[in-house]
């Protein structure tokens, strides 16, 4: 957020602030009224200030970040790790605490497990997945049609 709530760094040139189309001074009062402010623990030391964090005032949401706290756990990739699966409990249980939104990352499967956790925000997909997927689709059709079989185009098998 911007002065006074916050230290947030000047712009108002963003849609947010109709392209430096409305008064400087009523973007700030309004960006600071509607603004929602995410804090991301993905990082082993937060969970020791876990508390002290959410009792903060001026932001909206925990927010888990699995694949990054797994690293610096030393474990990468392991979404099983106990460490890990604690972690993702205790943020849950602060956030809801204090008054916070709960957010977290995971598979479609695990809605129903985040849910019961306390989670009220999931992200279960990403944009790279989806292009990825319809792309490889592009090229597996295209490598079984005729013109795949075209003289010089081996390439682009």
């Amino acid at each position: 957020r911007f002065y006074p709530t916050g230290r947030r760094a000047m712009d108002g040139g963003s849609a947010d602030g109709a392209y430096t189309n409305m008064d400087f001074q009523e973007y700030l009062k309004q960006a600071n009224q509607q603004r929602f402010v995410v804090f991301q623990i993905e990082d082993v030391e937060a969970m020791d200030e876990l508390e002290d964090i959410a009792r903060l005032d001026g932001f909206d949401m925990l927010f888990f970040g699995p694949g990054d706290f797994s690293q610096s756990i030393g474990a990468p990739g392991d979404w099983n790790n106990p460490i890990l699966l604690d972690a993702r409990k205790k943020v849950a249980e602060v956030a809801r605490k204090h008054g916070k939104f709960a957010a977290t990352t995971g598979g479609i499967g695990m809605l129903d497990e985040f849910k019961n956790m306390g989670y009220q925000f999931i992200n279960v997909g990403a944009d790279v997945v989806g292009m990825s997927t319809y792309c490889n689709g592009l090229v597996s059709t295209f490598n079984q049609s005729k013109l795949a079989n075209t003289s010089g185009l081996e390439a682009y098998k």
